[in-house]
């Protein structure tokens, strides 16, 4: 902001009433002082507005001198306020006493308006300055974090098994970091400044918090993604072993089938006992095919843990429908056989 215009106003106001109010040579040179303290904060005001708006930072050694300027002069109007108040070398019949408490007075509001101005932009220029250095550091490791995590990404992409596991870990790990440096950074806005400037970083903790709560996402899709390859590297052992034992089964029901199918063939030619025989050589061939597919069954309820065998239970109703349906043919014989 520029204060430039409101400080060579206020100049050409305090003049006259310095030299109106006090003409008795005992305190012209007080003053004087105060005028002179005057005149060197708006020289430094003028120094500070040199700076650009995006340097103000670099101009605050001129900023801060002008508030001490300031300071002195308001020093000087309270020794000159206290003699006028009787406790000075005049006779309080003077005449001109009145009025000079009056312009004095308003001489010191003023100097207390500037600095009061002065204060505030001096502050947050160091606020401002303050969260820059913080953003920038946090946000900077924040970022170094995530393109850790986006290269480990993009490496477990090429890996597989438990290297792709440890990767993906390391990718979470990563992102865990930048998510603490979020969190440092929202925690740090609520040190700096008064409650008006940390109320007005309202919006600016609004974004943190959203860009957390989106790594918190990120690191939640890629635990997924390991729960998954962990599952299946644990149970890729179980999987193979029961698809070795499906074969096993489907071969020698299929065996059996085979022979129930020929001996069917060969009892519809026949009639009487020898017919009879034979379908109860069906029957046999037809429970030892189901055997092999109840053994399966028995085997699926026993490998594994809960949430491996849980599964498993389309895979078993399968099984168990396959049985169920050889069942259903061996009855239908066994009714005719008695």
């Amino acid at each position: 902001m520029s204060l430039t215009r409101y400080f060579v106003l206020f100049l050409l106001c305090l003049a006259p009433a310095l030299s109106q109010a006090f003409e008795p040579n005992d305190y012209q040179q007080l003053s004087q002082q105060a005028f002179r303290e005057w005149e060197k904060s708006a020289q430094y005001i003028a120094k500070f507005n040199e700076f650009p708006p995006e340097n103000r930072f670099e101009g605050l050694a001129a900023l801060d001198k002008a508030i001490v300027s300031c300071q002195q002069a308001i020093n000087y109007f309270d020794q000159i306020l206290h003699a006028l108040k009787g406790n000075g070398t005049f006779s309080k019949s003077k005449p001109w006493k009145t009025q000079a408490q009056k312009e004095c007075k308003a001489s010191r509001a003023a100097c207390v308006n500037r600095l009061n101005d002065l204060t505030a932009v001096s502050n947050r220029i160091k606020w401002d300055h303050a969260l820059q250095q913080i953003e920038s550091d946090k946000m900077g490791r924040m970022e170094k974090s995530i393109a850790i995590a986006n290269k480990k990404f993009k490496q477990a992409e090429e890996l597989t098994g438990k290297e792709k596991i440890n990767c993906l870990k390391e990718v979470a790990d990563a992102i865990r970091t930048a998510v603490s440096f979020c969190e440092q950074l929202l925690k740090e806005t609520k040190n700096i400044g008064d409650e008006a400037y940390r109320v007005s970083l309202d919006n600016f903790r609004k974004q943190i918090q959203n860009l957390i709560n989106s790594h918190r996402q990120s690191i939640t899709d890629v635990e997924t993604l390991i729960t998954q390859l962990e599952y299946e590297s644990k149970y890729s052992k179980l999987n193979q072993h029961l698809k070795n034992k499906e074969m096993e089964s489907t071969k020698q029901m299929e065996y059996w089938v085979a022979i129930a199918n020929q001996k069917i063939e060969q009892a519809s030619t026949l009639t009487g006992k020898p017919r009879t025989d034979l379908l109860k050589e069906v029957v046999q061939a037809i429970q030892n095919a189901i055997a092999e597919y109840e053994l399966l069954l028995q085997e699926t309820h026993q490998i594994g843990d809960a949430t491996y065998q849980a599964s498993l239970q389309d895979f078993q109703k399968q099984v168990q429908k396959v049985i169920d349906n050889h069942k259903q043919v061996m009855q239908s014989i066994e009714r005719e056989i008695r």
